[in-house]
């Protein structure tokens, strides 16, 4: 029987270890920012942050991948790429996502990290469960989302980071980095376990991309090439990933607001 002392070592080691996806622990601030310092390439010199890119009506916006392609872990290890760049204002982005059925995961608490070990050993659902953070532009994600939550074991889950980019309209992009998971596992040396991640992830953005779709929101699809064709890498937590680079890029039909 645990007593007060080992239920709190319990409590500090689920939240530092449990959760989900890369399985890294945060580290300092200093340190995020020291290993994320290079991350926003391909902005042009003379790009002011919030201003509207230089676009047609009814032509693509972006020309060039001008945002991070790959995220990164806590102490900058990188992880999930960016396969999907959105063009549309928060609500309207997060009404769709709601709408096709993906929920916002939970906080990460001591009582979410314990629900997690619990759902994981049992293979029992836990449909908001937490996950761990993925960090660009020098923070983590704004927005994390998950559906087809048949267990914790199981669910297709991304995250979304609001770009300093903008359409010819004004609005945001939001960069996307969407994957499924597929089991958890128990790493040489790790008392909790972690994620494990479906190697292809083209497939994750293709169901996202059939998400909005079936929405009618989509004004403009393309796909711009974000990383090597026939890409193969790992991400923090050690999986396979494999991926035709590409980055589909859905900018959101406008609507009027009366």
């Amino acid at each position: 029987m645990f007593n007060r002392h080992t239920a709190k070592l319990f409590t500090v080691a689920t939240i530092a270890s449990v959760l989900v996806g890369c399985g890294k622990a945060p580290v300092t601030g200093a340190i995020l920012g020291q290993a994320n310092a290079g991350q926003i390439v391909g902005i042009p010199a003379n790009y002011q942050a919030g201003q509207p890119l230089a676009g047609t009506e009814g032509q693509p916006t972006l020309r060039k991948v001008n945002w991070p392609t790959i995220t990164r872990t806590a102490d900058g290890t990188p992880s999930d790429p960016v396969n999907l760049i959105i063009a549309g204002t928060e609500a309207q982005v997060r009404h769709v996502f709601g709408a096709e059925g993906w929920v916002e995961a939970d906080k990460l608490t001591a009582w979410t990290a314990i629900k997690t070990i619990k759902g994981a050993l049992a293979d029992s659902a836990y449909p908001t469960s937490p996950m761990s953070d993925l960090y660009m532009y020098n923070r983590k994600q704004d927005i994390a989302l998950q559906k087809n939550a048949t267990s914790v074991r199981h669910r297709d889950h991304l995250r979304v980071w609001q770009t300093p980019l903008k359409d010819h309209y004004g609005r945001p992009f939001w960069a996307v980095a969407a994957t499924h998971d597929i089991a958890i596992k128990w790493s040489a040396g790790e008392v909790l376990p972690t994620h494990e991640i479906a190697p292809s992830i083209d497939l994750e953005r293709q169901l996202v991309v059939d998400d909005f779709a079936k929405s009618g929101q989509i004004k403009l699809r393309y796909q711009l090439q974000a990383l090597p064709t026939n890409f193969h890498s790992v991400n923090g937590g050690g999986d396979e990933i494999f991926s035709d680079g590409k980055c589909e890029v859905l900018e959101l039909v406008v609507l009027k607001i009366k």
